[in-house]
């Protein structure tokens, strides 16, 4: 019998469930910093939109455009730990938490946990007067779903981190010598990026 002891609990993956409806900087916004009139490159300026928002997100370990993620506990903590960090950010909500009890996925009431804000990781928190229930032992036996994200659309975005894109997107698309792709980041992207950047964990029990 395998038994999990909650103060070795780790996380398990992050899976997307819902990808970002949106991008961080519109294609129209690449085209006035770039000055470019023309719709002759709009297909790889979006390209170029999309690896530079990744890179940020990977450098940053923050979500820019809010994503549903389903990530997983192999049991919920003991009740002496009263919380459970979610480790993307920036959570915006709990869609919701779900067990397995005796082979039946069990969704645990919202009613018995609220969520604290915070500019990095943000919390889980049991009510004072509640308790975890008690799941099947097995893996992934606790599923939580989630949404992070500053928000659903661009102007939801700090500007700093919309100025890294697009002063990414513009070093990209000189170094390619065209519209093409490249892999380069600029000194001046990893600056402005440099404020936002996190450790980037999955989620913790405290």
């Amino acid at each position: 019998m395998i038994y999990y002891k909650p103060e070795q609990l780790t996380a398990k993956d992050y899976i997307v469930v819902n990808p970002s409806i949106s991008r961080p900087v519109s294609l129209e916004e690449v085209k006035i910093n770039s000055r470019i009139d023309d719709d002759s490159c709009d297909a790889q300026l979006l390209s170029l939109i999309d690896v530079a928002t990744e890179f940020g997100e990977k450098i940053t370990g923050r979500d820019f455009i809010n994503k549903t993620y389903k990530s997983f506990l192999n049991c919920f903590p003991s009740n002496s730990c009263r919380s459970i960090e979610i480790r993307r950010t920036k959570l915006q909500s709990i869609v919701s938490i779900k067990y397995y009890l005796n082979g039946v996925l069990t969704t645990f009431d919202a009613s018995k946990y609220y969520i604290t804000e915070n500019t990095d990781f943000s919390r889980i928190h049991l009510k004072e007067e509640e308790f975890w229930a008690t799941a099947d032992r097995r893996l992934q036996s606790v599923i939580i779903t989630f949404v992070a994200g500053y928000g659903e659309d661009a102007c939801d975005v700090p500007a700093t981190i919309k100025r890294a894109i697009l002063s990414h997107v513009e070093l990209l698309k000189s170094e390619s010598g065209d519209c093409d792709n490249a892999n380069g980041v600029n000194k001046q992207a990893i600056e402005l990026y440099s404020p936002f950047i996190i450790i980037t964990k999955r989620f913790a029990i405290a």
